[in-house]
């Protein structure tokens, strides 16, 4: 049955009615400027527009934001309706819906790509470790079942950081301890070429700029130097550099037991290296929470660039007020370009139990303007934003064209 709350609003309700002189035409409350084709759309189909915002007198009341309509739901009479239910705000909210699918870590892997929420300081924490661990994973060439590290062609330094890294992570006693330790191994984890050809000229170079990396940063890495002093002499700066890599001409450690077959298949399912790609795992998305249509989006490669660019993301006094999500480097493309493209499907799902679920009839794709390529810096981001808003020109391909 109706409660007596709600059945007192029916009859204000058709007491308005007749008071407006209203027969059997319906009546909306459309609330904010993004409800305008709703708008359209209901006065087409002849019903009438109720302006007031606060008004209980409606057949169905329609706004973006759950918190206007929370205060109706269980109140109202069968006639009225929202657009909303009670606890919609966690689907709607990219934070909100990323923590409700990681509560079963074994399901949201399936369809969705990992998520912090950087307003966390351990979700921060925990995501500078993915990072790390990732990466590493990239350079001993982990995702192809070779750990070699051969198929990058990286220095010896590289590969000895991260193998020092995969060995932290998979360690039992490692889970309180930063699976990075050292600023020397940050500066070398972060300045390797991946990208780079890799012809032995190449290779030289490379090794040039890593020595003079260790000899830099070793003048002042607390890990080298416990007091975290300056190194006075050359002496003292080669020996701290040796500390953290060992000699030069060192060959690199023995590479880190591998888990049982079975337990391997598993973490590798769990780290979802199937996402990784051109960008060599190291490709991450920078998001708002509440933002849509590829507002407040960023790509980037670079993770001194990501936290740069998410310190200074804030909102009503909370800093970090962003979420970052692995990015999946192997996606679909079209044309001789290689352009990105994905396919938006409308779907109503009324029950699970019977599974009652509408689809519209029609789909449609939409496609980057730019060739899908990765860089260390900024990306562009008609090249892998495919919102409409995001381009200049029509971006959408219906299905039947794409065909």
């Amino acid at each position: 049955g109706v409660s007596s709350t709600a059945a007192q609003g029916w009859a204000k309700h058709e007491e308005y009615r007749q008071k407006c002189g209203l027969g059997d035409e319906r009546i909306f409350i459309c609330v904010g400027a993004n409800c305008r084709v709703v708008r359209k759309v209901l006065l087409a189909k002849g019903w009438t527009e109720n302006t007031s915002a606060d008004s209980r007198h409606f057949d169905l009341k329609w706004t973006m934001k759950p918190s206007r309509v929370d205060g109706l739901i269980g109140l109202l009479p069968p006639g009225q309706i929202v657009n909303h239910f009670r606890g919609s705000g966690n689907l709607d909210s990219k934070t909100a819906l990323g923590g409700h699918l990681g509560a079963c870590p074994a399901c949201s892997v399936e369809v969705f790509p990992r998520q912090y929420d950087l307003r966390s300081s351990s979700s921060l924490a925990m995501f500078i470790q993915d990072y790390a661990l990732t990466v590493a994973e990239a350079i001993l060439g982990s995702e192809t079942g070779s750990s070699s590290g051969a198929d990058l062609q990286v220095g010896a330094e590289v590969l000895q950081v991260a193998r020092r890294i995969l060995t932290r992570a998979t360690a039992a006693a490692a889970e309180d301890a930063p699976w990075v330790q050292c600023r020397c191994e940050w500066e070398v984890l972060l300045d390797a070429d991946l990208d780079s050809p890799c012809s032995e000229e190449a290779r030289c170079q490379r090794q040039v700029a890593i020595s003079r990396t260790r000899a830099r940063v070793s003048r002042s890495c607390s890990h080298c130097r416990p007091d975290g002093g300056d190194f006075n002499t050359a002496a003292e700066c080669e020996t701290s550099s040796q500390a953290c890599f060992g000699s030069s001409n060192s060959v690199p450690p023995a590479e880190p037991a591998v888990a049982p077959d079975g337990l391997h298949e598993q973490r590798c399912h769990l780290r979802q290296r199937t996402l990784n790609g051109q960008a060599h795992g190291r490709a991450w998305v920078l998001k708002s929470p509440y933002a849509s249509c590829g507002r407040g989006i960023s790509m980037t490669c670079d993770l001194r660039r990501l936290l740069n660019d998410a310190s200074s993301q804030r909102a009503k006094g909370q800093q970090w007020n962003c979420a970052v999500q692995k990015y999946i480097e192997r996606c679909l493309t079209l044309g001789p370009e290689g352009q990105k493209v994905d396919l938006r499907v409308w779907v109503l799902v009324l029950s699970w139990n019977p599974c009652v679920i509408f689809a519209h009839a029609g789909p449609y794709f939409r496609v980057a303007s730019g060739a899908f390529v990765f860089k260390r810096g900024q990306n562009s981001r008609i090249s892998h934003l495919t919102n409409r808003p995001q381009h200049e020109e029509e971006n959408r391909i219906e299905l039947e064209e794409f065909l």
